[in-house]
């Protein structure tokens, strides 16, 4: 029998076939806070720019500036995942942010 199990609190003797782990995939476009007014979108060679983090499951939080709070997954490299996980990236044309 499947089971949600928490991958923080959870010790690898206590794993069992059939355990699902789950946590939440946030990406956020990145603004550009020295725009004034309106927010602004950073931009890399024309294309948005995005971070990817990893948050809990449930109960992600944003920060007060409207971050996620979580740990931050580097997408660069050839493949970036985020278009397979959020389609709306790839169709967007955005870019993983690099720094």
């Amino acid at each position: 029998m499947s089971r949600i199990v928490d991958p923080r609190n959870v010790r690898p003797i206590d794993l069992q076939p059939g355990d699902v782990m789950v946590r939440t995939v946030a990406l956020h476009i990145l603004e550009n806070p020295a725009a004034p007014g309106k927010p602004q979108a950073v931009r890399h060679e024309g294309k948005l720019v995005y971070r990817m983090y990893v948050c809990d499951w449930p109960g992600a939080q944003l920060s007060a500036d409207g971050v996620p709070q979580g740990c931050r997954l580097y997408d660069g490299g050839e493949q970036p995942v985020g278009p397979s996980i959020f389609p709306v990236v790839g169709y967007a044309e955005m870019g993983p942010d690099e720094g």
